[in-house]
């Protein structure tokens, strides 16, 4: 099942990660910076020498934005905005069984926090990125935040109050069959 296209998708090479934000890449025969929106460490898959696929981006700092990298005999998508559409598409679809609407509002403001969905009925959702793959497992954290535990802290006090909260791991890496909270200090 095909949820969406990503249209002019280039293959690329990356050479460094230079921030949260930033990686180096040859593309199309030169050496270029590409956004990355995963602040997730990535390290099994950002590393030098890897294959990866980019779309023209052509903002101020970058000109690429990486969506994928190469892992076990696939690629990962680790672009979270593209994670947020297929979810989104697989939701309007009726894909999701346990998910009985597919009304919602992106980025909710609850108090300090900011969750990603609110569905009718006061069902807060937060989409969080499990690109940390151990075994057959994908896993969450793979770079522990402020910020994802103000979320978690936030959907566990909405679920206290009487509202409905959760949370979806996403996990858009190839070869993996179940998730598991990441609880190993070597690995955070």
């Amino acid at each position: 099942m095909q949820l969406f296209r990503i249209p002019d998708a280039l293959e690329c090479k990356i050479t460094k990660r230079i921030n949260r934000f930033v990686v180096e890449i040859e593309v199309e025969g030169g050496s270029e910076r590409a956004y990355i929106n995963n602040t997730g460490r990535l390290r099994e898959l950002l590393f030098k020498g890897n294959r990866g696929y980019c779309i023209e981006h052509n903002k101020e700092k970058t000109k690429f934005r990486l969506f994928s990298a190469k892992a076990d005999g696939g690629f990962a998508l680790i672009d979270t905005a593209f994670q947020m559409r297929a979810f989104e598409q697989s939701a309007v679809n009726g894909f999701l069984p346990w998910l009985k609407c597919s009304e919602f509002k992106r980025n909710a403001k609850v108090g300090i926090s900011v969750i990603d969905y609110i569905f009718s009925g006061n069902f807060y959702l937060e989409l969080k990125s499990a690109a940390l793959k151990v075994g057959e497992y994908a896993m969450y954290p793979d770079c522990p935040s402020e910020r994802g535990r103000k979320h978690i802290r936030t959907l566990i006090e909405l679920a206290e109050s009487g509202n409905k909260a959760g949370i979806v791991f996403v996990a858009g890496v190839p070869g993996v069959r179940a998730f598991k909270p990441n609880r190993e200090p070597m690995l955070l």
